[in-house]
Parts: structure tokens; sequence; C-alpha cells
């Protein structure tokens, strides 16, 4: 038998290493949806990467080649396209926000006074996809 003194530190280290392995083993149950970073490959035409960041409520959108804020002689897109606000409506597997788009062109202009977002959460696949369902998923995995 352990001395009382080790015995009590062996208890603390198996306590810790079992802390430890519990807080990595991943969770079953999906993330909020509407917290943190998603990503996909823009479907309609331009192929431009495009991201969305959710924070309690409000969201951030850049499309770094949005072929409607320009494009160059091989039509390839040149500027990136900015969004950001706050939901209209949102539950646990819907977001929908009206916002300005802005492109970031020199100087920069608004390509969309009032641009409906709308996103709905697959958590049987964890994506989102666009309001009307068609298109590219969302992933949390940048491409």
């Amino acid at each position: 038998m352990l001395p009382n003194r080790h015995a009590r530190w062996f208890f603390f280290v198996i306590t810790v290493a079992a802390l430890v392995l519990i807080a990595a083993v991943p969770s079953s149950s999906p993330k909020d949806p509407w917290k943190g970073t998603w990503w996909r490959i823009d479907p309609y035409g331009d192929e431009s990467l495009e991201r969305v960041v959710f924070a309690g409520g409000t969201f951030k959108y850049v499309d770094w080649g949005a072929s409607v804020c320009g494009t160059d002689e091989n039509n390839d897109p040149i500027y990136a396209a900015h969004a950001r606000g706050s939901a209209d409506t949102m539950d646990s597997t819907s977001f929908v926000a009206t916002v300005p788009v802005i492109c970031m062109a020199h100087p920069p202009f608004t390509w969309a006074e009032s641009w409906e977002f709308a996103w709905n959460y697959d958590p049987a696949t964890n994506t989102l996809w666009d309001g009307g369902g068609g298109g590219t998923p969302w992933t949390r995995t940048k491409p």
C-alpha cells in the first residue's frame, strides 16, 4: 500500500488525467449553428471563397471574389463583397437577415441596399444551406 501522501497525489494525477480525457472527447451533439465560422465555394458561377461568421444573433459575410462587384477582362471577379447585420428571424434551424451588400472596390460601393441572407441548418449533416436549399452546403471546414 502506498503511504497516505503518495495515495493522495496518485488520486489527484488520475483525476486530472481523466478530466483531460473527458474534455478531449468530441460531443456527439452538433454545436450551435449560429456561433462560429462557416465556409463554402460560391456555386453561383464564379466559384469564389465565401465565409460567414455568426455570433449572438449577428453575422459577418464575405465573398472574396464577388462577380457582381466587378470582373476583369477574363470575366474573373476582382473585388470582395461584405455584409453584416443582425437576424430578422432566427431559431435553431434557420437564420434570416436583410442587410446591404458592400463591394470593396476603389471606392467601395453598395451593390444591394437590402439583400436577404437566409440559411437553414441541417443537424443530420451539420451543414448550412442557402434559404432556397440549393447550391453548395456551408461547412465548418475551409475548402
